[in-house]
């Protein structure tokens, strides 16, 4: 109704708005547009006064009770004019969509391809197209396009469009996705294009970060696991799933993951018709002869002819079919003609017809807009043109890509300087967009249409070695980018295999060259990408052939490029490879390359992939067999790189008997002061093998990254921290190195590199270094400076997550120790404000909405032993729980935050069970849940009793951490404090100094001297005072102090001690 206003309106009510300047027809034009996303009240016409009488009083209703919401953009007038129809009695559409307050439009992925700016909009398709995707009656004079099929019936949810190509579907599509009416109607909007050769897998990978803003979990390692996942998350969501260049019915329903009933919707664009049963089908035609003008003289620029179009032009639009691709190209020959187009010679119908004669229309306009090129550059423009061609169909190619590759075109290179080379290039792929044979900008990456591509490729196979030569030439090319972390090697590490798979000869795998590179590469993201394509089955069927052969070798090397594709699901293909090195060994033919190889394999199964637990006999094999390898390899004269190898190797194998020591692998929870001898024993062993390491590290990058790996020795495990052979001054020295790693560690170079070495962790994201400088430097300043970059590491790593460029299962060791630490120092240093950054912009901090990353915490707590009465490395309930207290401790109190949390704080029982049998987080550096929970009973809902309690059951089961420890008196002090309990308080903190000295936590003693001094008596105050600036001297910051410690001389006092301090030293030498 709203739609038509102007005509409802009585003359009346017509005339008063036009007294008060509103156009009748402006305001049905604003209201119609705006209204149907306000309102979800139905009005119909039809119905008696007083139904009509409530219902408008609803509408007045929904209207003053209405939240604020983005407002759509308006439509284009004149569309708006063309598309309303004749007037229609319901108001339908405001009655499907959400409630109001859900009113947000979806995102437009950028998977959906832009519109280009000579684009001109079908009015009556795009109409007939939106009518049935949100499935509502369209009038007959509304809508001309052809529906060939039946009406839907309810259920229904799919459209198709078809037509030939170059005739404007996926475009009409993409121009459906940007209509504001379908961005409210739908609550996502997913789009994959899939050409003749779909990869279903990496689809739905691609379909997954589109609709929940995070790649799938490693768990889902197949097509039909990752539409499971799918399935699952867009359980009750209106969905729309565009499935674009559609060959096969086959094709559609593996990527088909929306609810129907919760009304979503599928469009597929194919040049087949009645490709699918049941699906409405809209027939998207040529164009008519109007149209066909509109766009070839919108292309040329010259619009102004179109009321009395020359010669040329009609003739032209004929020419080429009416087919709005080839009209745009020709309409860029017009611009690039300028005056003489319209002319017999020389002119666009000249170039149009010098073409062999049974040349297709895309290869007639393809050929003269590539000869239309200004002379000074048309080699290079028809060089790159061809170079194109080695990209994948529906591939948006970022122009980094291009240059990794630009050394492939022939005799357009001048010897020169590399600026000028990418210049050119940049100048001659401005050509081709000009010119319209290509889509994008030199910004957001460039690509080409099918049937253009076709035409390319007909090019490239005209040269000699024809396509397949230019992309084996090309694999090497993106292999270098990859390595080097060139800004190709995002698009390389996604695509390569698009690119190997192209230059696959009919040999076997292992008698090609090229491939054989690519799967044995030392870069796990190029085996992975050449498993990918190669395809394992093929691959393991090979290895079966090679090991039947006694080539056992490069079995395994073909086999261990699937554990690179599969990750932690990749458990029997690393048994598999390992069976073969076995056998190798056993025939007398092992080698240093070889046990390298199996060293690489076994450190993958040592951290617990899928089916083998940690601990299990196969385990403890591997941890037997890589002892023996890096033996073997460290006496037989290898090289450095091989020795670095056997180090890691060495290095691995200490830790996990050091967890052993400590109780962690066999899960008894029961530990003696010799077993934390035995641990820190081993310990020492561990950091051996990685100053080692760090000795033969290849590169800077690689020995900081093992000198953040060192610190996991160190601090993680704090239990040795009491013991007196732990030297703080051998560790650490003045702490030179320790800020020297913070320093060099920069995320762009570090992260790739440490995710490829050694245990594969990104050890600098734990925040370690931090807990270091504050715990026993009290260098607060650095510790902040270092947490910032700690934080901006793990901004990075969640928007790669979310990108799809990583997995949350392939950071769950950073989420997991970082989700601990960071808030722990933050914490201790007062740091709200930072904390709330990385809560909300962390994958811990996303832990409690994000399925996947709960999930790909509980799968390192599965790969370790559970005993059976229940003692476990940790449970992910526990972790849940620490971001919820975390959380809860950075919201203000009020009473509704305390409803809440009485919600899900569990009773102080259940937290002492949390500490008894959860072994690991008593056994780390950080804040402990249970602890942290029990705060809260305390400051928050005046339960300071189930403080106490959770405290003293802590420090009774747990007797040798010294940070848990001292947290615990710290928190039993308090709560002695809340209960008028002040001698049991000054106790407890006196307990919490003894613990922090005797590990030297400088950070830790200082603040256990402040609680003193707040409940100390008046005649003790001066001496805890002077005990506080004796420990103050050894803060390297006391000048910021006052947050911490509360406000404050701390200075003073400090200043004061050392002057104490020099008097004592005074009279001493006097």
């Amino acid at each position: 109704m709203m739609a038509h206003l102007d005509t409802f309106l009585p003359g009346d009510a017509a005339l008063t708005l036009r007294t008060l300047g509103v156009s009748p027809l402006d305001a049905a034009y604003k209201l119609s547009s705006v209204l149907p996303n306000i309102i979800s009240v139905p009005l119909s016409m039809n119905q008696s006064r007083g139904v009509l009488t409530a219902t408008v009083k609803d509408i007045v209703d929904a209207m003053d009770s209405a939240q604020r919401v983005v407002r759509p953009p308006l439509p284009d007038r004149d569309a708006w004019l063309a598309g309303r129809g004749e007037p229609q009695p319901e108001h339908v559409l405001a009655a499907t969509r959400p409630p109001p307050a859900a009113l947000t439009p979806a995102t437009i992925p950028e998977e959906v391809p832009a519109l280009p700016t000579c684009f001109r909009p079908r009015h009556q398709l795009n109409e007939a197209l939106k009518q049935s995707v949100i499935n509502r009656q369209a009038t007959a004079s509304s809508v001309i396009t052809t529906v060939t099929a039946p009406p839907r019936s309810k259920g229904a949810h799919t459209t198709t469009t078809s037509g030939m190509g170059g005739v404007g579907k996926t475009l009409s599509a993409a121009a459906l996705c940007r209509d504001p009416e379908i961005g409210f109607a739908f609550e996502s909007i997913c789009w994959v294009s899939l050409g003749q050769e779909p990869e279903p897998f990496q689809l739905l990978k691609s379909l997954h970060v589109q609709l929940v803003g995070a790649s799938l979990p490693d768990s889902a390692s197949e097509a039909r696991l990752a539409l499971e996942a799918l399935l699952a998350a867009a359980k009750g969501r209106r969905v729309l799933l565009v499935l674009d260049d559609v060959w096969s019915a086959e094709h559609a329903p593996p990527l088909s993951f929306v609810d129907t009933d919760a009304g979503s919707a599928i469009v597929v664009t194919t040049r087949m018709r009645d490709l699918m049963p049941g699906a409405a089908e809209i027939q998207c035609d040529v164009l008519s002869q109007p149209e066909a003008l509109k766009v070839l003289l919108s292309a040329g620029g010259v619009m102004h002819l179109l009321e009395s179009p020359p010669t040329a032009a009609i003739e032209a639009v004929e020419r080429c079919g009416r087919l709005p691709l080839a009209l745009t190209v020709a309409g860029a020959l017009i611009d690039e003609l300028a005056d003489v187009w319209t002319q017999a010679e020389s002119g666009l119908l000249d170039y149009l017809d010098d073409e062999i004669g049974g040349s297709s229309i895309e290869e007639r306009v393809v050929a003269a807009s590539l000869r239309v090129a200004p002379p000074e550059m048309r080699a290079g423009v028809q060089e790159t043109a061809v170079l194109l061609s080695i990209f994948p169909e529906d591939q948006v190619v970022p122009v980094a890509a291009l240059d990794a590759v630009s050394p492939l075109m022939l005799g357009v290179w001048d010897v020169g300087e590399e600026r000028q080379r990418v210049r050119q290039l940049r100048r001659w792929l401005k050509q081709l967009i000009k010119a319209n044979l290509i889509r994008g900008s030199l910004e957001d990456g460039v690509s080409v249409h099918d049937l253009i591509r076709d035409c390319l490729i007909r090019r490239a196979e005209a040269r000699p070695g024809a396509l397949l030569e230019l992309q084996r030439a090309a694999v090497p090319l993106l292999l270098a980018a990859i390595v080097a972390d060139t800004p190709a090697a995002k698009y390389a590490s996604a695509n390569l295999h698009r690119h190997v798979r192209s230059a696959m000869r009919q040999e076997a795998t292992h008698d090609d060259e090229l491939l054989l590179a690519v799967i044995g590469h030392e870069h796990a993201t190029v085996r992975a990408q050449g498993a990918l394509a190669i395809g394992a089955a093929r691959l393991l069927a090979e290895a079966d052939v090679l090991d039947a052969a006694g080539d056992h070798l490069t079995a395994a090397r073909l086999v261990h490029s699937i554990v690179s594709l599969r990750g932690a699901a990749g458990d029997r293909e690393a048994q598999r490879a390992w069976a073969s090195l076995r056998r190798l060994e056993a025939n007398g033919g092992g080698s240093e390359a070889s046990r390298v190889l199996e060293l690489e394999l076994l450190s993958a199964l040592l951290f617990g992939m899928k089916e083998v637990r940690i601990g299990s006999e196969e385990h403890n094999d591997a941890l037997t067999r890589i002892g023996h390898l890096a033996k073997e390899l460290k006496e037989g004269g290898a090289i450095a790189e091989q020795i670095f190898a056997a180090e890691v190797g060495l290095l691995n194998c200490s830790l996990f008997q050091a967890w052993t020591a400590e109780g962690l692998m066999g899960a008894h929870g029961l530990l003696t002061f010799q077993d934390v001898e035995k641990a820190h024993a081993i310990w020492r062993q561990a950091d051996e093998h990685t100053q080692n390491i760090v000795a033969l590290a290849p590169t800077a990058t690689t020995k900081h990254n093992f000198l953040s790996t060192r610190l996991y020795y160190l601090i993680m495990n704090p239990r040795q921290h009491i013991l007196p052979q732990f030297d703080l001054e051998e560790c650490f020295g003045d702490g030179h190195w320790l800020r020297e790693s913070v320093e060099r560690y920069d995320f762009t170079t570090s992260h790739s590199v440490a995710k490829q070495a050694g245990q594969h962790l990104d050890n600098f994201t734990f925040a370690q270094a931090p807990i270091a400088m504050l715990f026993f430097f009290g260098d607060l300043a650095q510790a902040r400076a270092t947490l910032v970059k700690v934080i901006a590491a793990h901004k990075q790593m969640l928007a790669r997550v979310r990108q799809g460029e990583a997995t949350a299962d392939g950071y769950k060791t950073e989420a997991l120790h970082a989700g601990i630490l960071v808030p722990t120092a933050l914490l201790l240093m007062g740091e709200s404000s930072l904390l709330r950054d990385f809560m909300t912009n962390s994958l811990h901090g996303v832990l409690l909405e994000d399925e996947s990353v709960r999930g790909a915490a509980g799968t390192l707590a599965d790969a370790f032993p559970i005993s059976d009465d229940g003692h476990c490395l940790y449970k992910v309930d526990s972790v849940v729980l620490l971001n919820r207290a975390v959380a809860a401790l950075l919201d203000d109190p009020s009473d509704a935050s305390r409803a809440a949390l009485r919600e899900w704080l569990p009773p102080a029982a259940e937290l002492s069970h949390i500490a008894e049998f959860e072994l690991w987080l008593r056994s780390i550096i950080g804040s402990h849940p249970s602890l942290l929970c029990a705060r809260l009973h305390g400051e928050r809902l005046g339960d300071w009793t189930a403080a106490a309690e959770v405290a003293e059951f802590v420090l009774a089961v747990e007797s040798f951490n010294p940070a848990v420890r001292t947290e615990a008196h710290r928190l039993l002090g308090r709560a002695r404090a809340a209960l008028g309990q002040h001698l049991a308080a000054r106790e407890a903190a006196e307990a919490a100094i003894d613990e922090a000295a005797k590990a030297k936590y400088v950070w830790l003693e200082m603040l256990a001297l402040r609680d003193l001094l707040e409940w100390s008596e008046v005649g003790e105050v001066e001496s805890v005072r002077a005990r506080l600036g004796g420990v103050l001297r050894r803060v390297a910051t006391a000048e910021e102090l006052d947050g911490v410690l509360g406000e404050g001389d701390w200075a003073g006092v400090r200043a004061m001690a050392e002057q104490a301090c020099e008097g004592a030293h005074h009279q001493q030498r006097g």
